[in-house]
């Protein structure tokens, strides 16, 4: 399967703020997760597939707002933060990074801050890009449920991202409606990828750096609050003698009907291959997989 690969992203790190008590002391990024490193594994990755690129991912989390204002503010310590990211990179024979970020502080700053944002991105990008490194950025679907923009991202800021990153990783799952629906319904999941891609003012550029988010999870639509659904609960509710699999064609994916009210809605070769089908049509630069532990073992048999 890692034949199957470009990029593999490993959750291993987090940015988290290293603040002082004293008042006017400098703040830094601490880098959690190294102990994570796994240079076997990495080893044996590049062994099966030695074009595969090692992208880890970096989760910006636990910033008090205090520490996260002098970090949007000063450029001196968003300089040693990136510093640190690459050099830790380049310590362990990495090839970029997929730095979670955008969404993370568009939500502590309730929106407020995003020319802040933008200019991190592409300061942080060109210190990956003099590097030789990736710079991978996730992003959630820029429209909800009914189609209308959530704010997250506008045209003219997605303009100036895809100037600057790798690949934008538009996240298109998890979707949230009041009705009974999939995990990643179809045509949400294209209409916000050609979001994306007409956002841009070079249409071949712009739809080459877009990856579409695939889940290999599903979601049990039982109750009043969906729950994450992986292989093993799956088999077990299909094992059951009274369950009834069904493909639901206004969402473009399978539905397991159990009990007097179960539903789930999960992936299968079908849905994934559907979706595979529009990235190729839509022309854009690939899927971005969450995650791969989480689906069946023959689901990379249809990339």
């Amino acid at each position: 399967a890692a034949q199957k690969f470009t990029h593999i992203s490993p959750v291993w790190f987090q940015l988290k703020s290293a603040g002082s008590p004293i008042e006017d002391a400098p703040l830094f990024c601490q880098i959690t997760g190294t102990h994570d490193i796994d240079s076997g594994w990495m080893d044996d990755i590049r062994k099966n597939n030695s074009k595969v690129k090692i992208v880890p991912r970096f989760l910006f989390e636990a910033w008090p707002v205090e520490d996260l204002k002098k970090f949007l503010y000063s450029e001196e310590v968003q300089r040693r933060c990136v510093k640190d990211i690459v050099r830790l990179l380049q310590r362990n024979q990495m090839d970029g990074a997929v730095i979670e970020i955008w969404v993370q502080i568009m939500s502590m700053t309730r929106g407020s801050a995003v020319e802040y944002l933008l200019e991190i991105i592409e300061s942080w990008s060109k210190e990956f890009h003099k590097a030789g490194l990736e710079f991978i950025l996730p992003m959630m679907p820029a429209l909800d449920a009914n189609y209308e923009e959530t704010g997250i991202v506008n045209r003219e800021v997605m303009r100036r991202l895809m100037s600057s990153v790798d690949y934008l990783n538009v996240m298109t799952y998890d979707y949230n409606s009041p009705q009974i629906s999939g995990v990643a319904p179809y045509d949400w999941v294209k209409a916000n990828l050609q979001y994306f891609i007409d956002s841009s003012e070079d249409y071949l550029e712009s739809s080459t750096k877009i990856l579409m988010g695939l889940n290999f999870y599903g979601y049990d639509r039982s109750g009043s609050s969906s729950e994450a659904v992986l292989s093993k609960k799956f088999i077990e509710i299909l094992s059951d003698g009274d369950s009834v699999l069904s493909f639901d064609e206004n969402d473009g994916e399978h539905k397991l009907i159990f009990g007097k009210y179960g539903i789930i809605y999960y992936p299968t070769k079908q849905s994934i291959k559907l979706r595979l089908n529009l990235a190729i049509e839509l022309g854009i630069g690939g899927v971005a997989i969450w995650d791969l532990g989480q689906g069946l073992n023959h689901f990379t048999s249809v990339l």
